[in-house]
């Protein structure tokens, strides 16, 4: 697992622009939204990998790799979570999150 808190790449009066993927080729794109409490994942993918950005809320990310140790994290608003082929993933929403 990879956690990277993106920030703006640009401001000015009229808002900000957030570079959320850069130079990554993308298969597909999904917005999810959780009620808090909502559990999603418990699985892993054999050869894709994933991302998960947070537009708002909060989550708990727990993954694991083969033969190792479970790791888990928050992931808050601007997060960006990425989870390698095989690693197995589970998010459980703190708060109703996008």
């Amino acid at each position: 697992m990879q956690i990277k808190h993106i920030t703006a790449s640009y401001t000015d009066d009229r808002g900000e622009i957030r570079d959320i993927l850069d130079h990554v080729e993308i298969d597909s794109s999904t917005l999810i939204t959780s009620k808090k409490g909502a559990r999603r994942g418990d699985h892993y993918h054999k050869e894709s990998e994933q991302y998960l950005y947070v537009l708002s809320g909060k989550m708990q990310l727990i993954t694991q790799m083969p033969d190792s140790e479970p790791a888990q994290v928050i992931l808050e608003s601007g997060h960006l979570a990425y989870t390698p082929p095989l690693e197995r993933h589970t998010f459980i929403a703190i708060e109703d999150s996008t």
